[in-house]
């Protein structure tokens, strides 16, 4: 990773904007029986965009209203330059958008029952 991708990673907050939200099958070493995405935090959603230069799907946490992403390739190994960042059609994953929604009003009728 060079400079500019570290610093573009460390503005990135877990569950926000531009936080993976990929299925994954490995969770800190530990093999899982069936994949599970990251949980976007309230107000976001797990959505995809597709890259238009390789067909990847590009998967991240985005406000609920987005419709666009900026997909910023990382340099390829040994590269000396990277592909230029590109604005792509975002949508939100529906099974992601409900669960989120589910979890803040079982979370808002709880508060309202304390």
């Amino acid at each position: 990773m060079d400079a500019e991708d570290e610093r573009i990673a460390n503005l990135i907050v877990d569950g926000e904007t531009d936080f993976l939200c990929n299925e994954i099958l490995i969770f800190e070493g530990v093999k899982l029986t069936r994949p599970v995405r990251p949980q976007c935090n309230p107000g976001f959603c797990c959505g995809g965009a597709i890259d238009t230069s390789d067909g990847l799907p590009y998967e991240t946490c985005q406000e609920i209203n987005s419709t666009q992403v900026v997909y910023r390739p990382m340099r390829a190994k040994n590269a000396t330059s990277r592909k230029p960042a590109e604005t792509l059609e975002f949508a939100c994953i529906d099974g992601a958008q409900k669960l989120a929604v589910a979890a803040v009003a079982i979370a808002s009728s709880i508060f309202m029952l304390a």
